[in-house]
Parts: structure tokens; sequence; C-alpha cells
């Protein structure tokens, strides 16, 4: 294996196409974020070279980290990476209390937590009046769930079985399996196999191709379910009721913090909108 210095110099010879654009076009302000996790490994090294570039290429444009989250296993080298550029930055803007602590013991940075990016879409979501009946049960890859810990599970098959317990004890007639990968697109029709070999042939998968099927889908379902947080806030705008699977303390803070609350989701897009405004005027 190459040494570090020479990997990340290989890693932004392939990926260079992705900062042509810094040298072709003129921008009053650059905006990195969206769900990002600034953390370990490649996006460090990214970062690493988006300093350099815009330097070069943009130096009066404003720079802002936007609804990101930072990780807690961040490595002196990572550390070390993303320091030129978050220093850089006229604000950062992250998307729950723990990272922003991450953020001040990693590089001693303050930032403004706001609501995730994803509430932004609350006026793109039509609410439909149509009777909802059924459940929509969101499945993910095993990986996510062994990386996090939280559900105490050693394999897929022990996932599977407490999934489809808990399925059961909901005692809904109409369930849908739905997904917001591939991956777990491909976990879903597992599942699917380990019900229908314990002799639940009635769960069914949610099958649409795009951000546009999944909302359809959760506009017409009456509850969701989900360890996702993104696919969580989707449903809470569609109008369904949800209860997010409680996989990672992410996802154990999003329920204390935008579930229980049951506030209007337009109010964080307000929110969202005027922190935008107000990025552009610094």
């Amino acid at each position: 294996m190459p040494p570090p210095i020479l990997r990340d110099a290989m890693w932004f010879r392939r990926n260079k196409a992705l900062y042509q654009c810094l040298a072709t076009e003129s921008y009053d302000a650059i905006f990195i974020g969206g769900g990002e996790l600034i953390g370990p490994g490649t996006f460090s090294v990214a970062l690493k070279y988006w300093a350099k570039e815009i330097c070069k290429y943009q130096p009066k444009a404003k720079l802002f980290f936007f609804g990101v989250g930072v990780a807690s296993n961040c490595k002196e080298i990572d550390i070390r990476n993303m320091r030129d550029i978050l220093y850089m930055a006229n604000g950062i803007f992250v998307r729950d209390a723990k990272s922003r602590d991450n953020l001040v013991s990693n590089w001693g940075l303050n930032a403004t937590e706001i609501p995730d990016v994803v509430f932004s879409w609350s006026n793109q979501v039509a609410l439909v009046s149509n009777p909802r009946h059924y459940l929509l049960y969101g499945i993910t890859d095993f990986q996510r769930i062994h990386k996090h810990g939280i559900m105490l599970l050693s394999s897929e098959s022990d996932y599977f079985e407490h999934s489809l317990k808990e399925i059961v004890a909901l005692n809904h007639t109409g369930v849908k399996l739905f997904y917001t990968t591939q991956d777990d697109f491909y976990a879903c029709k597992r599942f699917q196999e380990y019900c229908f070999a314990n002799g639940h042939n009635q769960i069914g998968i949610a099958m649409y191709e795009d951000l546009k099927g999944l909302i359809t889908e959760m506009s017409h379902a009456k509850t969701v379910y989900s360890p996702r947080m993104h696919a969580c806030i989707l449903g809470k705008m569609s109008g369904a009721e949800v209860h997010p699977i409680l996989i990672s303390p992410k996802m154990t803070s999003f329920k204390e913090k935008y579930i229980t609350n049951g506030q209007d989701t337009n109010i964080y897009r307000s929110i969202l909108e005027g922190v935008i405004r107000n990025c552009m005027t610094v």
C-alpha cells in the first residue's frame, strides 16, 4: 500500500474533474454539505484538496459548511487534512448538538445547529387527503446496524428475526417494506424471503425508482417506521405517523428533537431559508 501522501495525490488525480468548476466559473459563495459527514477517510482527503483549489481559484468566495454532521472518530491525519478548509469557512452549520461538540473538541471551532436540510423540502411534498391504510417499514443493510452496535444484534439473521417480531407485534394488516438506498433495497429482498420462509407471505415491498416515488408511497401510508433519519423526515413531511427505529445515537437525538415535539415541519424550512439569506449578507 502506498504511503498516505502518495495515496492522497493519486486520489486527487483520479478525481480532479470534481474541482474543474472552481477554475471555469466565478462564485459568490460555496456551500459544502447537505448531509455530508465531516469525518475520516476519503472525505477528509477531498476537503484537503478543496481548500487548496478554493484558495487558488475562488479566493473571494464566501465558504460555508451547511447542515453537516461531524464524526466522533476522526484520526489525527483527518483532523490535519480538514483543518485548513474549516478555518477558512465564513460559517459552519451542523445538524445536531453532538456534531457541534465534536467540532469544538477536534478543531476548537464553534458552529450553529440548524435543522437537517431535508426539511427544506417541506413545500415540495403535497399532503394528500386520500385514506391512509398501510404501514411502511424500513429495512437497512445489517452493516449499519452492526456498526452502531446499539441494537446488540450479531448477524443479519438476528436482525431479521428482531424486525419480523416487531412487525408481527404491530398487528397491522397492510405492511410494505421500503428502502432509501440500493443496499437497503437488497436487504429488503432478503428480509422478505426470510418473512416468506417463516410463513408471513403477506409482507410486500414498495416498488419505486426515485425520490418522487418514495414520497408518493409515504403520502399514502398511515405509519412509517425507519432506521434512516431522512426517510423519517420525508415521512413526517408527507403527513404519516413516524416512528424512528433507534439504531444509533443520531436516531435517538432525532426522535427527541423532531418527532416527540410534534412541530410543524414548515417551521424548519423557514429556519433554513433564513440561515441561507443571512449567509449571503456576511
